[in-house]
């Protein structure tokens, strides 16, 4: 692990307790038991995952946090390989990011986690100025005509429970979804464009910024102030793109040009 802190944390628990810390490089996990009865374990995770490009760019003039956002032209696409971080199971989660539209006249793809059309993972849409979440095929969330051209919005979508809510800037937007799916155990993710050959994959045009995905934890359950600085590692994410120009604010090696390269991040903290 790179995170010191954690390690010697570990490191300590270790020799006081008479336990024992393996390190799993296929699934990039530590682990640690402690030697009484096994009552007690422990599981530190960090997974790098790669973002593949294609006429993705940095823009310093328009960002909402930090030095920079990603600019999608209407035509690019940021990529994540398929991976069980993004699948969700029956577990709580959570999907957010900010966006500055450059038209609100146009359908467009925010976040999608499908292979497929008809597939139990999350696609957030916007259409017009209507956000939207689609599963399995079917619009189960219509937001309000609230993502406006030219401004940077927040947008996050919530399972908590079985309870799958929309909130934009902090105030929830449509309807709740009574949520009591399964979803898949393994999925993509694309950003700025519906999943990987979709016939109509609907570019977004404009900007997007923080990024960040959580397995595991219901982020929002009420009404909230969304937050104007970098969010944090921890082990919920399973994403979090900060885009400040290169990788290694977001915890990973790598660079990120926008254009066809590789940008390797850490996925869990």
């Amino acid at each position: 692990s790179t995170d010191k802190t954690v390690t010697q944390n570990i490191n300590t628990l270790c020799t006081a307790c008479g336990s024992w810390m393996t390190y799993d490089i296929a699934e990039g996990k530590w682990s640690v038991v402690i030697n009484q009865a096994g009552t007690f374990s422990y599981t530190y995770a960090r997974t790098a995952h790669t973002v593949t490009t294609t006429g993705v760019s940095y823009d310093s003039s328009i960002k909402k946090i930090g030095s920079s956002s990603m600019y999608f032209d209407g035509s690019s696409n940021a990529k994540i390989a398929t991976s069980t971080d993004f699948g969700f199971g029956t577990s709580s989660w959570t999907i957010e990011c900010w966006v500055y539209r450059g038209s609100a006249s146009r359908t467009e793809g925010i976040i999608d986690l499908r292979t497929t059309q008809t597939q139990l993972a999350p696609y957030i849409q916007v259409v017009n100025a209507a956000p939207k979440l689609l599963l399995n095929g079917t619009n189960v969330i219509t937001g309000g005509n609230v993502l406006t051209a030219n401004a940077w919005h927040h947008i996050a979508v919530v399972k908590n429970g079985t309870s799958t809510k929309m909130y934009v800037n902090g105030t929830q937007t449509g309807s709740s979804y009574t949520d009591n799916n399964t979803y898949v155990s393994t999925a993509p993710v694309s950003i700025g464009e519906a999943y990987t050959g979709a016939i109509t994959p609907y570019n977004f045009l404009g900007r997007i910024d923080e990024v960040r995905i959580s397995a595991g934890v219901a982020r929002y359950t009420g009404t909230f102030t969304p937050s104007t600085t970098a969010f944090e590692n921890d082990n919920f994410t399973t994403l979090l793109l900060h885009v400040n120009g290169d990788a290694s604010d977001d915890v990973g090696p790598g660079t990120f040009t926008g254009t066809n390269t590789l940008w390797n991040v850490a996925s869990r903290g």
